[in-house]
Parts: structure tokens; sequence; C-alpha cells
């Protein structure tokens, strides 16, 4: 069980649901790290820093980017990623955070890439 204050990220390709409804709109958090807030009545999990709630079976411990990680960089657009080295994260626009890669060049959104399976569903196109 994760307590309060913990960094959590959703798994990727994480679609099983038992009573909750796993929308499209959850995959924009894969990656993502949450920070618990607490849990449920029905021992759901809550975010400080995410509108919705998850089963903790859909969550695993955050390990942020380290220089030198191989990720999966994008701006708005998941089409649109590239992978590249990982450098550093900086605080952007309004303190949100933004990745950068061994090129320089600045990110809204980056992952550590993490498989073959994970390079395989980039490659097809599903969501990272």
């Amino acid at each position: 069980k994760f307590k309060k204050g913990d960094k959590v990220v959703l798994k990727s390709g994480y679609k099983k649901s038992d009573g909750l409804l796993y929308l499209t709109d959850f995959d924009r958090f894969i990656g993502k790290p949450l920070t618990i807030r607490g849990y449920t009545d029905t021992e759901c999990v809550h975010f400080s820093d995410c509108p919705y709630i998850f089963e903790e079976e859909w969550l695993e411990p955050y390990e942020g980017l380290k220089k030198g990680d191989l990720a999966i960089f994008w701006q708005f657009d998941k089409t649109q990623a590239v992978v590249r080295l990982f450098d550093n994260e900086q605080g952007g626009l309004f303190q949100i955070p933004t990745y950068v890669d061994n090129t320089g060049y600045w990110w809204a959104n980056a992952i550590k890439f993490e498989s073959k399976e994970q390079y395989e569903r980039l490659i097809k196109g599903d969501h990272l």
C-alpha cells in the first residue's frame, strides 16, 4: 500500500477495470508523476495533482528520469514523439516541468523508455 506523499505513475497500457471505467483520457497521466493524497472509502487512490481516482493496482512507484536514460519525448501530440537521451528536468512556464533531451531541446512530456513492448506500441502508433 502506498502512503500519503508517495510519487506514483499510472501503469502504461493498464486497461483492466473492476468497478471503475478506464477512460482514454487517463492515458495522458501515463508516465506523469502523481502525488498520493490518500485513499477513498472504497480503497481507491486520489491525488493532489490529478482530478481522477485510480485503483491501487493501476499504479506503480515513480522512478524519475536520470541523465542518460533513453526516453520518449513529445510536446502535446503523442504521434509526434521522438526517442532520445534524457538530459535534465527544469521548471518551465508556471513552474510546469519541462524535459530537456541530449540535444538541448525542451519538451512538455517525457517518459522513460521501458521495454521492447513499449517500443512496438510506439511504432504502431498506440498510446505510450
